[in-house]
């Protein structure tokens, strides 16, 4: 027999044999004979190994159902052992528009163009998003008014109003409804001015982590539960301020996010903080090296404050504890700014003397009564006392001559000579402390919150003052004369609630002779003199809200009898404001356009919630981008066409 090439019938390797007779597989150490038969070879296999003399017994008839269960172990081994591929993980989803009718809303605002149709550039191009306020207009029917104040890259902060009626799903908005905003830096969405924000976004991530710029961050945790901090976000390293977080999560916060320098704890949180045993330890706030603004409560062991070493800015809720300790204010002295709510029990700034540095000082709810440690403090540049009313004497504001920004609501202690503070630029006040705003030679933003005592007649000839803000409660009643000598005077916001019915006689600050913005919201009586027509050039921006009674007077100021009515009524002499850009005119009972084909400049229209039926008179405005008729029982829906983005529901 020729050397042979033959497979072992066990494992199949190749063996080379040179002979007939017992063979051993070198590579399993199976036994079999082979034989040689004519020119064939025939392989008898063994189970056990052969060790004897002689031909074994024929056994092969009992292998085969030995090698059905070898080849069925061999399958399942192959099966159990095998390594599975690497699955590959889902890929996160990020909402690339938004979907929410609030904040469709505020896009169209903004860009002045349909929502749907921005582009992923133009989202890019809001860096903040903060929501400010709300204020309730119409009690029966729920409308309400919400400013937002947005900064696009390269301009100046801008603050937009939007207007919803009733309760419904037009005040929620997704948390996937801010992942569009792919440049976004600052973004305060705290909920508590009625709109709610959900988690369920369906195919969209719960998450911000596609925005890689995001570093200040406002969310109430209240409201919205993040149970991960640190997949919530793209960068947690980037973060730089938190606001409205719980103490309960302080670990997870100083773990997510190791750079953070403003951290602001929500005040609820704290309402079992000291009863528990397993409270977080304040002192691992120590940790955060770049931490330098704080809000937290006033405990009765507040010693973790020391360990914070670069802390500035503080804000501390006393929480309406009577007895509460403030004596480690004496240990803080490189504070540059603090604040104290709620403070009952705080009485004394003899503290200050400990603080060289501190620029800005905010007491609301003390039990304060003596202002003589502030007696010429050249450091502090803003000042905020509410509700403290048991302030005896406030003429020692009159030395603080280092004073930029002052609010006074609610303190008593007179009315003091500001004369001498030159840096003095913005207040906001009780009509009550009037003559002390007229008396700051440098006045140029005023903002007066309610009052009865107050008379804007002071007011006249006050050149330096450019915006003027009166808040529910007050009265924009003012001559004609007093509007015509505020020759400096830009912008005008009136705003009230649904609890005010003190009026505006807006025919007399038409005539303020620089006026660019005036914007009046709640339930405002609007006079208006009879045959008026405003010679107006500058006025750019105009927003009547919910004002729906109009009060016609007549030359001398007397009410006409049955000159109550719409605004319809004056909206011929409304149209010679020839340099208007934007008009809003909300729940007005408007009914006719036709007024309005004058206003050739005109961008912005909104005459939501009127009656208006026909929008032809509209085709004559070249310049209009943006219209909002929702509300009206529009007839012919199809009268406007071209790129004009139009709000019908």
């Amino acid at each position: 027999m020729n050397p042979t090439k033959i497979r072992c019938p066990h494992c199949g390797s190749e063996i080379l044999i040179r002979g007939a007779g017992k063979i051993s597989c070198p590579h399993c150490r199976a036994d079999f004979f082979v034989e040689e038969r004519a020119k064939d070879i025939r392989i008898n296999m063994t189970v056990n190994r052969y060790e004897g003399g002689g031909k074994p017994a024929s056994s092969h008839f009992l292998l085969y159902p030995l090698l059905g269960i070898l080849v069925i172990l061999s399958l399942l081994g192959s099966r159990v052992f095998r390594r599975s591929p690497k699955a590959e993980p889902l890929k996160e989803s990020f909402q690339e528009k938004v979907e929410s009718p609030f904040m469709q809303r505020l896009c169209a605002e903004i860009f002045q163009k349909d929502p749907d149709l921005l582009t992923a550039e133009e989202y890019g191009r809001v860096e903040k998003l903060c929501f400010l306020s709300s204020d309730e207009i119409d009690a029966a029917n729920g409308e309400t008014v919400f400013r937002i104040d947005v900064r696009l890259s390269g301009e100046e902060e801008r603050n937009y109003i939007v207007v919803l009626d009733g309760e419904g799903s037009d005040r929620e908005i997704p948390i996937s409804d801010f992942q569009p905003f792919s440049s976004l830096k600052t973004l305060n969405v705290n909920p508590n001015f009625g709109l709610r924000i959900t988690q369920e976004t369906g195919e969209y991530s719960n998450s911000l982590r596609n925005l890689t710029k995001l570093q200040d961050f406002t969310l109430s945790s209240w409201s919205y539960q993040i149970t991960d901090w640190k997949d919530f976000f793209a960068s947690p390293k980037e973060l730089k301020a938190l606001r409205g977080a719980s103490i309960w999560q302080l670990d997870e916060i100083v773990d997510s996010f190791p750079n953070l320098e403003t951290l602001e704890f929500s005040p609820g949180s704290f309402s079992s903080y000291q009863y528990q045993e397993k409270a977080p330890d304040l002192k691992k706030l120590s940790e955060l090296s770049s931490l330098h603004r704080l809000s937290t409560d006033l405990l009765k062991d507040n010693d973790y404050l020391l360990s914070i070493a670069n802390l500035q800015e503080l804000a501390l809720n006393a929480g309406e504890e009577s007895g509460a300790d403030y004596s480690i204010l004496y240990h803080l002295p490189h504070l540059k700014e603090l604040s104290i709510y709620s403070g009952k029990g705080f009485k004394d700034l003899s503290f200050l003397s400990a603080m060289p540095e501190l620029s800005k000082l905010s007491i609301e709810g003390s039990e304060l009564r003596d202002l003589s440690p502030l007696a010429g403090n050249t450091a502090l540049q803003e000042l905020y006392l509410s509700r403290d009313g048991s302030i005896a004497d406030l003429s020692v504001l009159g030395t603080l001559t280092g004073l930029k920004r002052l609010s006074l609501s609610d303190t008593g202690g007179g009315t003091p000579d500001l004369s001498a503070l030159s840096s003095l630029v913005r207040m906001e006040i009780d009509e009550s402390f009037l003559p002390s705003a007229v008396s700051a030679p440098a006045l140029s933003d005023l903002t007066l919150i309610g009052g009865e005592d107050g008379d804007l007649e002071i007011l006249s000839g006050k050149t330096s003052l450019e915006k003027l803000c009166i808040w529910s409660g007050g009265s924009a009643e003012a001559s004609r004369e007093l509007c015509e000598s505020l020759s400096g005077l830009k912008e005008l916001s009136v705003q009230g609630s649904y609890m005010s019915f003190e009026g505006i006689t807006l025919d007399h600050w038409l005539c303020a002779p620089a006026l660019q913005k005036l914007i009046v919201y709640g339930s405002y009586d609007i006079y208006w003199t009879d045959g008026f027509a405003p010679d107006n050039s500058t006025l750019r921006e105009l927003s009547l809200i919910g004002a729906p009674k109009l009060i016609v007077r007549d030359a001398q100021g007397t009410r006409i009898e049955g000159g109550e009515t719409e605004l319809q009524s004056i909206l011929p002499a409304l149209s010679s404001l020839h340099g208007l850009k934007s008009l809003q005119m909300v729940k007005e009972g408007i009914s006719d356009l036709e007024p309005l084909r004058a206003l050739s400049e005109l961008e912005t229209l909104d005459i939501s919630e009127n009656y208006v039926r026909d929008l032809l008179p509209l085709r004559d405005l070249p310049a209009l981008k943006t219209l909002d008729a929702s509300g009206n029982p529009i007839q012919n829906r199809s009268a406007l066409s071209g790129d004009l983005y139009i709000i019908l529901s």
